[in-house]
């Protein structure tokens, strides 16, 4: 496709949650072990290192909506790129063409990712003997095809590197021990293109901040139908783990009704039908498995309490559950008693995360999340956006104060592929 290079397209219709390929590494980062006690590192290679860097800006669009409110910031060198330079050298020709001929931006665009690859070659070629019968180029080859094309561990792979990013996408990587593979997350047409994230946690943010990771990272500029709308239309909806705690109403779909279980398990014991029709309140707690998505039901007697299926497509029988009123994550009766309970349970969940001096990223993205839902809701609700008053302090949920206090000690994010580094001041 133009300005995308090549892509991968569904040749038939794909039902969620489907394996859709395997594949083996065609290339695997060096690891660090291997650069450790070399002469080579030196005072004169820590100095040289030190100093290359380049300042990260815009593409000039003022369309782009983030040209003219981030600044240039400074791009530094990370060692995963001096890895992936002795890495290349090592390679036999046919890999280096091989790995050359993957997707990366041209050796002349006016990016500071660019910009530091070329110094980084220049420093490589000059000082490790793996380098000295390679020309600069190659190098800055090198460390940019790897830049776009890794996977999470330090791995390229033939056909899944070269699956384009979407900021709504309909496959998700998968690895287990020796596996790597790509898995639908919902139901693909015929025709429809076959799409992955480049990002982690970061889908959470608004628009403008994803677009300007990608920009750092990966070069380019989202377009896809996310980026491109005015509404988005996932920063509404929790995620299972951050609406674990909130309740939510379903409705029995599945004639003549579904067993809740003692445990999520179709080997379960049975301890009680709901009907076709028949409305349930869950705690909004959820597990999934091999047979399908399960949902924790409690009832007013403990001994009928327990796990119902809400997805079965797994095992043939389809949809038993569908989602009823009160909007992502809250049912309608629990009314405002609920959203003063999420807000006070926000305001205990910021002032822990002050106190610890973790990152303001994800308080930031955390509060816009609240603040955008509990809106919505109050406007599906009666149509009526209130001034929040100060709420008073509650508990801080589950094990947050610990993980916060183990964050805390760091001085930098990290993003999950271990490639980018961005300060506490870099997503502001």
């Amino acid at each position: 496709m133009p300005d995308q290079g090549r892509c991968a397209f569904a040749t038939r219709d794909l039902e969620a949650h489907v394996l859709l390929m395997e594949e083996e590494p065609f290339y695997t980062r060096t690891e660090p072990k291997e650069l450790r006690g070399r002469k080579e590192w030196d005072d004169e290679w820590a100095a040289a290192f030190s100093k290359i860097r380049a300042n990260l800006h815009g593409p000039g669009e003022p369309s782009q909506g983030f040209s003219n409110r981030v600044k240039p910031k400074p791009l530094l060198p990370d060692t995963a790129m001096v890895r992936d330079v002795i890495g290349f050298a090592r390679l036999p020709e046919s890999m280096k063409h091989a790995l050359c001929g993957f997707s990366h931006p041209p050796l002349d665009l006016d990016h500071a990712l660019v910009s530091v690859a070329r110094q980084l070659a220049e420093l490589c070629k000059a000082r490790l003997p793996e380098c000295k019968d390679l020309d600069v180029q190659h190098i800055q080859l090198a460390v940019l095809v790897t830049e776009m094309n890794i996977f999470p561990g330090g791995r390229i792979f033939w056909t899944m590197s070269r699956i384009n990013h979407s900021c709504a996408p309909n496959c998700v990587f998968i690895k287990a021990p020796g596996r790597f593979g790509l898995k639908t997350i919902r139901p693909i047409r015929c025709g429809e293109e076959i799409t992955i994230s480049y990002l982690g946690d970061e889908l959470l943010l608004p628009t403008v901040q994803r677009r300007w990771l990608l920009w750092r990272s990966k070069c380019f500029l989202c377009s896809c139908a996310r980026c491109t709308n005015d509404t988005d239309s996932l920063r509404d909806r929790p995620c299972v783990s951050c609406s674990k705690n909130h309740s939510r109403r379903w409705r029995v779909k599945h004639d003549p009704g579904v067993w809740r279980r003692t445990e999520p398990s179709t080997k379960g014991r049975a301890v009680a039908l709901v009907k076709l029709g028949e409305e349930i309140t869950s705690n909004g707690e959820q597990v999934q498995n091999q047979e399908g998505i399960w949902v924790r039901v409690e009832d007013e007697n403990p001994k009928k309490s327990g796990w119902m299926l809400i997805d079965g497509k797994e095992i043939g029988l389809g949809v038993l559950l569908e989602g009823c009123g009160g909007g992502p994550g809250i049912a309608i009766d629990e009314g405002f008693s609920s959203i003063a309970a999420l807000w006070n349970q926000w305001w205990a969940t910021r002032s822990c995360i002050a106190r610890y001096k973790a990152t303001w990223t994800y308080l930031k993205v955390f509060e816009q999340l609240f603040i955008n839902y509990l809106c919505g809701f109050l406007d599906r609700r009666c149509g009526w956006r209130p001034e929040l008053p100060v709420p008073s302090v509650g508990v801080v949920p589950g094990d947050l104060e610990q993980r916060l206090r183990s964050r805390a000690l760091k001085k930098t994010w990290q993003a999950p592929d271990d490639k980018h580094r961005y300060s506490r001041e870099e997503l502001k």
